[in-house]
Parts: structure tokens; sequence; C-alpha cells
């Protein structure tokens, strides 16, 4: 009687085992997905940064550019200017 008890408990125990076991079997799984969604997130936090950042240097771009434009034709017109006066 008391072997058959003792067996009883044992496989109770071992049971407890494997319950617990697949429990953090279960938490891990759940944890690697948790920190693939994170992984994600952050990769397209990273593409919209990208992104907005390209847009910024376009615009910057085209200030300058448009900058440049209007000094060289500020330059014309000093150049057309001082022609105008020596040619008199």
């Amino acid at each position: 009687g008391v072997r058959s008890q003792e067996s009883g408990v044992r496989s109770q125990e071992s049971g407890g085992r494997k319950k617990e076991e697949e429990r953090r079997s279960q938490e891990s799984g759940v944890r690697s997905q948790e920190s693939g969604v994170r992984s994600q997130e952050s990769g397209e936090r990273r593409k919209k940064e990208k992104e907005r950042r390209k847009k910024e240097e376009e615009r910057r771009r085209k200030k300058e550019g448009g900058r440049k434009k209007k000094e060289g034709r500020r330059r014309k017109e000093k150049m057309l200017f001082i022609v105008n006066e020596f040619g008199r």
C-alpha cells in the first residue's frame, strides 16, 4: 500500500513538472513572438525615419538650388549693369 502511494505521488510530481515545462515553453514562444513584433515595429520606424530624412534632404537641396540660381541671376544683372555703365 505504501509503495503504491509513493509511486502515485511520484507520478503526480512528474506530471506537475511536465505541466510547468509546457507552460515555460509556451511563455518563451509568446516572448519570442513579442520580440519579433517589436523588431518589426522598430524596422518600420527606422524606414519612416529614413524616408523623412530623405525628404528633408531633398527640400534642403531645392532651397539651396533656388538660392544658387538667384545668386547667378544677380551676378548677371551686375555684369550687365557694369557693361552698360562702361558702354555709355
